[in-house]
Formats: structure tokens, sequence, C-alpha cells
């Protein structure tokens, strides 16, 4: 069937040889790969099972759990601007010159709500709307771990060394420009339901990329591709959650 490389099914290569190459091209080795493929049918399965067995009760998640994550290392609270490229006619010095005046409104502001006003109320979402204002009151979340690292490495490192009431410089990336503000983590959980279920669910997807992670490090240590096979499954995985 030609194997897989990262995930996608490899089609046309025809033999073994061509299979064995075009993986090279990708830098990649067919157990690494498979390997990947295996992660990739795992993500979703793991995740389902580990949010059916604490739905259920059978490993329960508990507001003490919650809140020692939010107020962990590994969890980060704040809020941003994002201004697509797209929303100022798709030239890059155009944004730049706005997220400027945006900042330096922001830079100017007295409290969180003058925040709001002068700056995250212009936040777009990833589908080029405006981000709703419900959002923007409480703030964002990630995880050190479930954050998409490969992005960019300029937001990736604004992001991990913000201080609580600290305004970023300018962050440019493939597609936009950021303005990040650092929140302070007090711990506290969203009482209403949505917002304590994303939270709920950021643990929950953060547990499995810590396992990744923990894993890629075993790895590198010298955890053979068989050992790491027997630990990428939601069996080997769900006991590390229990």
């Amino acid at each position: 069937d030609g194997g897989w490389i990262n995930g996608v099914s490899v089609t046309g290569c025809g033999s073994v040889d061509a299979y064995v190459a075009r993986l090279a091209e990708n830098y990649l080795t067919d157990a690494v790969n498979r390997l990947l493929y295996r992660q990739v049918l795992t993500l979703g399965d793991l995740y389902d099972q580990i949010v059916n067995r604490y739905a259920e009760g059978t490993v329960p998640v508990t507001d003490a759990m919650l809140t020692m994550f939010l107020a962990g290392d590994t969890c980060i609270h704040y809020n941003q601007v994002y201004l697509p490229d797209s929303a100022c006619g798709g030239d890059r010095s155009a944004t730049r010159s706005r997220a400027k005046e945006i900042r330096r409104d922001m830079a100017a502001a007295t409290d969180y709500d003058g925040l709001i006003r002068a700056g995250f109320r212009y936040s777009y979402a990833d589908d080029n709307s405006l981000a709703p204002v419900s959002v923007l009151e409480g703030g964002l979340w990630i995880g050190k771990y479930s954050f998409d690292s490969t992005y960019s490495a300029a937001l990736t490192s604004a992001l991990f060394t913000l201080r609580p009431g600290e305004i970023s410089e300018i962050v440019e990336t493939s597609d936009g420009c950021y303005i990040l503000y650092g929140m302070e983590k007090t711990g506290d959980l969203p009482q209403d339901r949505d917002g304590y279920e994303t939270i709920r669910a950021l643990y929950l997807k953060e547990i499995y990329c810590r396992e990744i992670a923990e894993m890629t490090d075993a790895m590198v240590s010298g955890l053979t591709v068989t050992d790491a096979f027997k630990r990428l499954t939601p069996q080997g995985l769900l006991t590390k959650t229990e």
C-alpha cells in the first residue's frame, strides 16, 4: 500500500525502493514514519477514551486537579490582539502600522476595561471575524505541551516569557501580527459551564501531549521503537492518568 508519511497515505510509489526514497526526502525512516502514523490514529481514540473514563467517574477530574493545572507553570493565561493581513487588505505594512497604533493605545490604558476598548476588541478569530467580547473579557488559556509551537517560534517565545500585566511587543507571524497581554493566574475556575468544560478539555489534552513529549525525550535517551509502540496506544497512555 506504499505506507504512510506523517499520517498521509503514500500512493503511487510503485515499489519499496520508491517508498523508502520518498521517506528519505522527508527525513524519515519506515519505523519512525509508522510511529508518527500511530500517533495520529491514537490521538482521537485516546482522547475519546480519556474523556469517557473521566466523564464516567472511572478516573475523576476534580476541581483541585484543574485548579492546580491553572496555577501551574505549564499553563498560560493571556489575552491577545490578532490582526491578520487579510483584515488590512493583504498588506503587511498596513497590518504592522495598524498594530503599532493599537499597541500605543493599549499602553496608554489605565485599566483592563481600557485594554479591551483599546486593543482586544479589534482582535480577530481564525475565521477572520472579530473575536467575541465574552472571550476577550476572560482571556485565553494554553498548555505548554498542547500548544502548537511550530506555528511561530517568535510567538511561542513571547507567550511563555510573558509576565502578568505585561504588553508584548508586536509579534509578526506568517499571516499577521499579534500583541499579547499577560493575565494573572489565580487558579480560580470559570463559573459558567462552557468555560469550565473548556478548561477541562484543555487539561485532558495536556495529559496526552505531555506523554508524547516525555516519550520523545525517552526515545532520544534510548527508548526503542518497539517500546514506544507499546506505550503509544490508548491503553498504554491511559495508565499514566491513573
